[in-house]
């Protein structure tokens, strides 16, 4: 039954770290790599591992998920000169793009490679730890997400890839029209997919990075409420946080009665806590 007790181990590991039950989580974690036949076998465990250690330690979470980056086939190192290797990896990225429209991209075929599937969904999660600990290396992951997908097709975590590339246009190239043309592309890859379970972490870049720069901040409160909801159903805890912290900044920007901003700030922050999530919290509180 070895493949059953996997499943049930990788499934309990994931309820428990929903849950913020950490020290029971890590049991189970550790009693699967203690038994699991190979590096395949592990991978889930790994990346609730990973989701885990970034409740509060990004640094750590961004170590282990590199490592299991790297066993994938898909290692990122930051050299010692980090602004000439951004430049080389945008100007790698927008090389392979031109030429390409809208049309090109979303009809690629399926990512069909498993690791590769799987280094996309880490390097998912990994972005949010390192835009929060490490923005040196948060371009080199999304660049690397465009670049994997172009290469190897698409998946359902691609859209968050395309959105977060858009985000960098608008934030650090100033170039809104590419920004928007990425971020609706990235929307389009949701509906083709379906993916429910990346709606809130291509919201959480279209509406945080992108559509501010177009329509009011308010034309973007309702969508980043419902990607809170969505990712909390998706058991995806954090991006859901990330998501409710970028709502209650946006309350404060948009001139909201201060006690309803306060009223959001402590509600989301009681769900913050209850999850152990203290680093959101933390980036919460200023607006409160």
């Amino acid at each position: 039954h070895y493949d059953l007790c996997l499943q049930l181990h990788h499934s309990y590991a994931e309820a428990t770290y929903c849950l913020g039950k950490f020290d029971e989580m890590n049991k189970v974690v550790v009693n699967t790599f203690e038994n699991a036949r190979c590096f395949d076998d592990k991978l889930r465990s790994y990346i609730t591992l990973v989701r885990a250690h970034g409740q509060n330690k990004s640094p750590e979470a961004l170590k282990a998920g590199l490592h299991v980056l790297a066993e994938l086939g898909e290692p990122i190192e930051i050299s010692s000169d980090p602004k000439s290797m951004f430049m080389a990896e945008f100007l790698k990225t927008k090389q392979m793009l031109d030429g390409k429209t809208d049309d090109d991209i979303s009809t690629m075929k399926k990512m069909d490679n498993d690791k590769k599937i799987a280094a996309v969904e880490l390097m998912n999660i990994l972005a949010l730890y390192a835009y929060l600990s490490d923005q040196k290396l948060y371009p080199l992951i999304i660049f690397r997400i465009v670049q994997t997908s172009l290469s190897h097709g698409l998946c359902p975590d691609s859209a968050f890839g395309f959105a977060s590339y858009g985000g960098l246009l608008s934030c650090v190239f100033h170039d809104i029209k590419g920004a928007f043309r990425f971020g609706h592309l990235s929307l389009h890859l949701l509906e083709k997919f379906e993916a429910k379970e990346c709606v809130g972490r291509v919201y959480l870049v279209m509406y945080s990075l992108i559509n501010g720069w177009i329509e009011s901040h308010s034309a973007s409160l309702e969508p980043l409420q419902f990607a809170y909801a969505n990712q909390m159903r998706c058991g995806d805890i954090q991006y859901a946080l990330m998501n409710a912290r970028q709502y209650c900044t946006l309350l404060y920007y948009c001139g909201v009665e201060l006690s309803i901003v306060e009223k959001a700030c402590k509600d989301y922050g009681q769900v913050m806590m209850e999850h152990k999530h203290e680093l959101f919290y933390k980036y919460t509180l200023p607006y409160r």
